[in-house]
C-alpha cells in the first residue's frame, strides 16, 4: 500500500466521482482506476461497492 493510493482512495470518496478525483489529484481517470484497483488487490474487502461505482 502506498501513501498515493489513500490519497487518491480519499480523493474518490470525497467526490464520489472517479473522473472528478482524477481532475483533482491531476492524474488521468484509468491510472486513478489502477491505483484504487491494486490497492483493493492488496486489501482483504473491496474499496467500492462494485464494478458500477468506477464509472461516472
Amino acid at each position: 500500500m502506498e501513501p498515493r493510493q489513500l490519497e487518491y482512495f480519499t480523493a474518490v470518496a470525497d467526490d464520489m466521482s472517479f473522473t472528478r478525483a482524477a481532475q483533482r489529484v491531476h492524474v488521468v481517470q484509468s491510472a486513478l482506476s489502477t491505483s484504487i484497483k491494486k490497492l483493493e488487490d492488496e486489501l482483504p474487502f473491496s474499496c467500492s461497492t462494485g464494478p458500477a461505482s468506477r464509472s461516472d
